[in-house]
């Protein structure tokens, strides 16, 4: 992929995301529909995947063993982690009866979106 397309496809992705959560902050929507944070977080979790697939386009160079699947999976549920870390802070996520269960979920679906991030990124 061409420098280029592979920043089109990243920031589309971004202004996709901060568009929904913008939205999602302005109408009440994550706490209208309990489901409305599983694609926030798959969104996520893409961003991430993208964003260390590509990051040899942008003219940074790491070991061949990072553009793997199991690399990107887990650097988006690190980026997860420190997401629910600052939920946690904020006490954004203490006031939920489901804490541990939501913050479970939140993590598979981060780990579900750096996998589809690999591979819209290495295709």
């Amino acid at each position: 992929m061409k420098i280029s397309l592979q920043l089109f496809i990243l920031l589309i992705t971004v202004a996709v995301f901060a568009g929904a959560h913008f939205l999602a902050l302005e109408f009440f929507l994550y706490w209208k529909f309990f489901w409305f944070d599983i694609p926030m977080h798959i969104l996520g979790g893409v961003i991430a995947g993208l964003t260390l697939v590509f990051i040899p386009a942008f003219g940074f160079r790491l070991s061949e063993k990072y553009y793997k699947l199991l690399p990107t999976v887990v650097f988006a549920l690190i980026v997860g982690l420190f997401w629910e870390v600052f939920e946690i802070v904020g006490g954004i996520s203490l006031v939920q009866d489901n804490f541990v269960a939501d913050t479970i979920k939140d993590l598979f679906m981060d780990m579900i979106g750096g996998s589809i991030g690999y591979v819209v990124g290495t295709i």
